[in-house]
């Protein structure tokens, strides 16, 4: 509803696309008051989105903690069992039909 009443007022609207190009500039706080408004209507708007989002928003608190605190040993050592395991395979996770 918010989307759609900024929309009206504006002129302007946020695709998908657009929204996910300017998510790093959000999280960074470099976006014009006009666009952080569009960017959060968008938000409020579109489940697809703030599932995007949320997620990249994770992985970077993730690589962030990681970063600081480093990476356990058991974590890492399963890890690299995951990835070795699918170079074996080709890269490719395989789907049973």
């Amino acid at each position: 509803m918010l989307r759609k009443i900024i929309q009206l007022i504006t002129g302007r609207q946020m695709t998908c696309r657009r929204y996910v190009d300017l998510m790093t500039e959000y999280m960074e706080g470099d976006l014009s008051d006009a666009d952080q408004e569009l960017w959060e209507a968008h938000f409020e708007g579109c489940p697809g989105c703030k599932t995007f989002f949320t997620g990249f928003k994770n992985s970077i608190e993730l690589v962030n903690h990681l970063e600081t605190q480093g990476c356990p040993t058991e974590v890492k050592k399963r890890v690299q069992s995951i990835l070795a395991a699918r170079a074996e395979r080709g890269g490719h996770s395989q789907s049973k039909g």
